[in-house]
């Protein structure tokens, strides 16, 4: 049993009375070769002590010294309140304010949920009271870790999220605040940046200064994001400046970008380009662009629909233009038709799952998308109309060359198989060109004993005679 020491209950009598309305503390030895002394205003104790104080509060440490109503703790030292308990080296308490300081390697676990903080070199603690209903924690150095535990729902396990930064705060049971190379992982959630504001109870995540958030099948970039989540799942996330997400179907870029999820799956995303400013300046890309494993389309603003984490439909609007990427083919072609591509003020990609004649080519190995390309619409106006220039063989015959085609109109359709334009139809105000390579037919030779025939080439010419 600890001995109550009453020498030091005697001289610490007179300082906690006078003090008894902002808590008095009350010290029981815990070693028999306990020494207490007092010079002038400050009380020197030496020996493992417990001061059981009021609010709550138990303090042990293997030395104490007490002046002007800061209570220094050294060595192994236990502080706990209703709230926390933390273990350290250095302690300093200070028991009008309810500010507790620690130095050196400190632990820290909240009580209630059982999050637990780890500063190397130390924290400033400010305990709930009066005058500061909220309790903080606040570390500035030595590049801190927090584990915090979400209380468990009925029915459920708690969600645990991982923190490191350079510096951090925390208010209450839920508000993280952080500086310098913030990581916060949680389940799937793998988040970074310069700075980061994490709050639990409203389901929110700010992170600034090159923003970087890593899902299972996604990754999304940007100046600045702004997320809404649940539990270890987003619902949303609001992407700035340089905004880009990468996932296994798409990759679309922006000066902002909107990503919606369901069950932690994208389903939708929005972006948008950048305006032009007064005098030119650009603050980012200009337009917006969705990159498909073979196509490309940008515009003012895109809108892709991927239900389930599949693609389904890329709307552009404004200043569209999607091409497909060239293949081997392609690429023996003259730069200017390499590509097959549509321009209007709205272009529309329609994508599907990939015929299993195509799946059979694939290497087993190939986990690429198997998203295709079905059909691509783009719409014009009078004044302006939807244009596309287009290259056609015969099917499943790659000897022949292409048959080049261009098309204005206010609205054309060109439908794919395989990944090709098979079918390219355009309706009002339709103009345009189609041409075909010229070919070399020869003549049939004419035998005659007494003359010696030449083959003379005959060109065939396409229509319009060209």
């Amino acid at each position: 049993m600890p001995r109550r020491i009453w020498l030091a209950g005697l001289l610490l009598l007179t300082p906690f009375a006078a003090q008894a309305q902002e808590g008095s503390c009350y010290a029981d030895a815990l070693v028999s070769s306990q020494t207490v002394q007092r010079i002038g205003d400050a009380i020197y104790i030496s020996g493992r002590t417990k001061f059981r104080c009021e609010d709550g509060v138990v303090v042990m440490a293997d030395s104490a010294v007490r002046a002007f109503g800061r209570r220094t703790l050294l060595g192994n030292v236990s502080f706990s309140d209703p709230e926390k308990d933390i273990q350290t080296q250095v302690l300093q308490f200070e028991e009008r304010t309810g500010q507790v300081v620690t130095f050196g390697n400190t632990i820290v676990t909240d009580r209630k949920a059982g999050s637990v903080l780890k500063a190397s070199n130390g924290l400033t603690y400010w305990r709930e009271t009066k005058e500061n209903p909220v309790p903080r924690i606040e570390v500035l150095t030595g590049r801190p870790q927090l584990i915090l535990i979400e209380e468990p729902k009925p029915d459920q396990t708690s969600d645990t999220t991982k923190i490191d930064s350079d510096r951090m705060e925390i208010v209450g049971q839920k508000l993280f605040r952080g500086w310098g190379r913030v990581v916060i992982k949680r389940g799937e959630l793998d988040a970074s940046g310069g700075q980061a504001i994490f709050d639990d109870s409203l389901g929110i995540m700010d992170l600034w200064e090159t923003a970087h958030i890593k899902g299972e099948k996604y990754d999304v970039k940007g100046d600045s994001v702004h997320a809404e989540v649940e539990g270890d799942v987003f619902k949303a996330l609001h992407v700035f400046r340089n905004a880009k997400i990468v996932s296994e179907d798409l990759q679309v870029e922006g000066t902002r970008l909107r990503i919606a999820f369901d069950s932690g799956a994208v389903q939708r995303l929005i972006a948008r380009g950048e305006a032009q400013k007064p005098g030119g300046q650009l603050l980012g890309p200009p337009q917006a662009i969705a990159t498909t494993p073979d196509f490309v389309l940008k515009a003012d603003s895109i809108d892709a629909l991927a239900p389930g984490q599949e693609l389904e439909k890329v709307f552009a609007v404004g200043n569209a233009w999607g091409s497909r990427e060239p293949d081997s083919l392609d690429l023996k072609l003259p730069e200017l038709i390499q590509r097959d591509w549509l321009r209007g003020d709205t272009v529309i990609a329609y994508f599907v799952e990939m015929p299993d004649s195509m799946k059979a080519k694939r290497a087993p190995t190939d986990s690429t998308s198997t998203r295709v390309m079905d059909r691509l619409l783009a719409s014009g106006t009078r004044e302006k109309p939807a244009t596309a220039l287009y290259r056609m063989r015969p099917e499943n015959d790659t000897t022949k060359e292409a048959e080049i085609g261009y098309v204005a109109a206010r609205q054309i359709t060109a439908r794919f198989r395989a990944g090709e334009v098979f079918d390219l139809t355009a309706t009002d105000k339709v103009r345009g060109v189609y041409l075909q390579p010229n070919q070399r037919v020869l003549p049939a030779t004419v035998d005659d004993s007494n003359t010696k025939s030449s083959k003379t080439p005959v060109v065939k010419k396409g229509p319009g005679g060209k």
